[in-house]
């Protein structure tokens, strides 16, 4: 099933067999859990470790 619509409301929970996309199809929420799962922050004389809490 194909839906065009400028918003789609679930009454529900929402499951996907494949990845939900950005509008712009660039990113993934897979892929942007993964951005942020290993991303880091330059601090002070040093770099952080990844988040202790991954999504």
């Amino acid at each position: 099933m194909s839906v065009q619509s400028p918003m789609l409301s679930a009454s529900t929970d929402v499951m996907a067999g494949g990845n939900i996309m950005d509008q712009g199809g660039q990113k993934s929420m897979a892929g942007m859990r993964s951005t942020y799962n290993s991303h880091t922050h330059d601090e002070t004389q040093s770099v952080t470790g990844t988040p202790n809490e991954q999504m």
